[in-house]
């Protein structure tokens, strides 16, 4: 399968790289700058599409593949960069993979131009538009492996060998910031901690169960229709971190 014999030298893929990222500057309706205010659906099939020109000479448009795919941004992914769907293609569902992307974890890990660079890939990467593209580049690699094997891993040796020979990554996991990491970082909060809160003009205090855009708070409650195994009552919130207070010590 030609997909499978593509490789580039550091060079070539630099070189690649930019010529992507300057023609989305001239093709996109959205993303004029690296640090990019709005994006669209429309802004991940165009970078895969250029991908597709610069990188695979257009080997998937002209093998229809696009034709069969659909591509979007995703607020609920708060862990996953991006993911690659895969559907089984019928005369009612013509789609047959789905490539999907993290708005949450772009904005969140670039919040301005003066943010830290992100290990993305094995990359220091800079800004919102080199994230972006180098987790389609990520996805494009599932892609590649699904047409070829029925099935994708980035764990496994072959999915990180296509990666470095035709990306040159040399990671395969994020360091975006993640809702947890945020927590931690900004706010000295992790899963497990005990805090106050008030709400509706009272105070509350509970313990941090999970955490995504926001903290998933268990609030001591004798009316709670939660109970643990020591016969505490509790009422579960959906509180921004911001409104939380870190306590020194549990209540009970």
């Amino acid at each position: 399968m030609k997909l499978l014999t593509y490789t580039y030298s550091k060079q070539e893929i630099n070189e690649r790289f930019e010529k992507v990222r300057q023609q989305v500057f001239i093709h996109s309706k959205q993303i004029k700058t690296d640090n990019f205010q709005v994006v669209s659906n429309n802004d991940v099939k165009l970078i895969f599409n250029l991908y597709d020109t610069y990188f695979f000479d257009t080997y998937f448009k002209e093998n229809k593949v696009t034709e069969k795919m659909a591509f979007d941004f995703s607020k609920k992914m708060t862990s996953a960069g991006g993911k690659l769907m895969y559907y089984k293609v019928t005369n009612q569902n013509p789609i047959q993979f789905r490539m999907r992307i993290s708005a949450y974890l772009i904005f969140n890990s670039f919040k301005n131009d003066s943010s830290k660079p992100v290990n993305l890939a094995g990359f220091e990467t800079k800004n919102r538009l080199e994230a972006l593209m180098h987790i389609i580049e990520h996805e494009i690699i599932h892609l590649i492996e699904f047409l070829a094997f029925n099935n994708s891993s980035c764990k496994k040796d072959n999915f990180k060998k296509l990666a470095s020979s035709i990306f040159g990554h040399t990671a395969f996991t994020h360091s975006l910031l993640t809702g947890k990491m945020e927590a931690l970082k900004e706010y000295d909060l992790k899963i497990g901690d005990w805090v106050d809160f008030s709400f509706d003009g009272k105070k509350h205090k509970g313990f941090i169960q999970k955490i995504t855009k926001r903290a998933t708070v268990m609030a001591l409650d004798e009316k709670g229709m939660y109970k643990d195994n020591k016969g505490n009552h509790f009422t579960k919130f959906y509180i921004l971190l911001k409104y939380l207070k870190k306590m020194d010590k549990k209540p009970i």
